[in-house]
Formats: C-alpha cells, sequence, structure tokens
C-alpha cells in the first residue's frame, strides 16, 4: 500500500505567461508578460519573438541575444537560426 500527502501551495501565474522565478526553454508558442527574462547563457542564446505593439503582433526577425527585456507581452519566442536553445527565467 502506498500513499502519498500533498501541501497545499499557491503559485500565482499571469494570465499572459510565466511567473516570476518560472523558467521556460525556446521554442515556447505561448504569449509572455512584458519583464525582464534572463539566459542560461547569456553568450550563446539568441531569440526572435512577436512583440505586442497597439492591437498587433509584429514579428522581431533579427536575432536578440541573451537576456531578455520586453515592454510589452510577446508570444513565438524561437532560437535563432544556428543558436543553442537556452532556459529563460523571468526575473521580473
Amino acid at each position: 500500500t502506498t500513499s502519498t500527502s500533498s501541501s497545499s501551495t499557491t503559485t500565482t501565474t499571469p494570465a499572459n505567461g510565466i511567473a516570476v522565478g518560472a523558467s521556460f526553454t525556446p521554442p515556447y508558442t505561448g504569449q509572455l508578460a512584458a519583464g525582464r527574462y534572463e539566459a542560461s547563457d547569456a553568450s550563446a542564446c539568441a531569440v526572435t519573438y512577436e512583440l505586442r505593439t497597439a492591437d498587433t503582433w509584429t514579428a522581431v526577425d533579427a536575432p536578440v541575444a541573451g537576456n531578455l527585456t520586453f515592454p510589452t507581452p510577446v508570444r513565438n519566442v524561437k532560437p535563432a537560426a544556428g543558436t543553442a536553445a537556452c532556459t529563460y527565467t523571468r526575473t521580473a
């Protein structure tokens, strides 16, 4: 017989992304909130994504390297061609 017990924990995740302290690894097709995301290896990572501007999504096809700071929500974050798929942690 196996019994398990669980404790109750509450995690607040914004409707448009991951919580501060949580991580993701591109490709990430969901929406991420505006904020700062630190790369596991800032010297080796680069991504492309779509940026929310007013009522539209705009593709950012030029690779953005290192840690990421988004002024507005983004979606469809993908590793840039020829780069590693690093893990990003939301810090703010």
